[in-house]
């Protein structure tokens, strides 16, 4: 998808408050849609709000995680026509390409971390070498 944005040599001033970003199809070079930029201003509270949300997901247990990933799985599947078709037309790719390759992948890494995510993320014992003492433990947590 072909992106217009104003460039760091555009002084503020120029930059029009309702700019946006234009998806051109690159097979066609017609304009798909458009987006609004988000204010630069916005980002402090965005990237907060991101945080509370990166914790709440992070407090939950994996199997609480997992049901969430498979109810989003079931929606890419419901509408992977319209994402596909997306896909093909923000990057000139025929439409097959698309839906196999594209779509075909996030279904996969669901299935993955659907399947394997616990194991994933279970605690790796690690050995400690005996001259650091006897009786100890180590281990790595991965802390989403």
């Amino acid at each position: 998808m072909a992106i217009t944005i104003p460039t760091k040599t555009d002084s503020p001033e120029h930059i029009p408050a309702s700019a946006v970003l234009t998806g051109i199809d690159p097979a066609t070079g017609k304009t798909i849609g458009t987006v609004a930029i988000t204010p630069e201003e916005r980002i402090p509270e965005i990237v907060a709000r991101s945080r509370k949300a990166q914790q709440k997901w992070a407090a939950l247990p994996f199997a609480e995680r997992s049901k969430v990933l498979t109810a989003l799985r079931t929606v890419v599947v419901k509408r992977a026509g319209e994402i596909a078709e997306t896909v093909s037309r923000g990057m000139g790719k025929p439409l097959v390409e698309a839906l196999a390759d594209d779509v075909g992948l996030v279904l996969d890494e669901f299935d993955e971390y659907i399947q394997h995510g616990a194991e994933y993320l279970a605690d790796e014992p690690v050995e400690v070498p005996a001259k650091f003492g006897t009786g100890k433990r180590a281990l790595i947590r991965h802390v989403p």
